[in-house]
């Protein structure tokens, strides 16, 4: 609920998981992409929210690109692994797939 305030009518915010989520911005190129993610990674910080077992919640992103060469298998792949990566640097990060 806390992401759904901050994407346009034109966005699509999808559950994939337990916890994760796909968001897609059509139309959007790469740099307003990265900023929408850290404020969505700061505002979900902002609400101060603890799992059940006191562990503070935050949010990581993997940023990629949309390429039409690419397949939405494909392109999920990627995501996840930048994913990864930004999960592996520490709490609330946004991580850019490099072209």
């Amino acid at each position: 609920k806390a992401l759904t305030g901050m994407v346009r009518n034109s966005d699509l915010l999808v559950r994939m998981g337990g916890d994760e989520f796909v968001l897609v911005l059509p139309d959007t190129a790469l740099e307003p992409a990265r900023l929408l993610a850290e404020r969505l990674c700061s505002a979900v910080d902002g609400l101060e929210l603890n799992a059940a077992d006191g562990s503070r919640l935050g949010v990581s992103i993997g940023l990629v690109q949309w390429n039409p060469e690419m397949s939405k298998d494909e392109w999920l792949q990627r995501a996840d692994e930048v994913l990864y990566q930004a999960k592996k640097t520490g709490r609330c990060r946004v991580c850019v797939e490099e072209a």
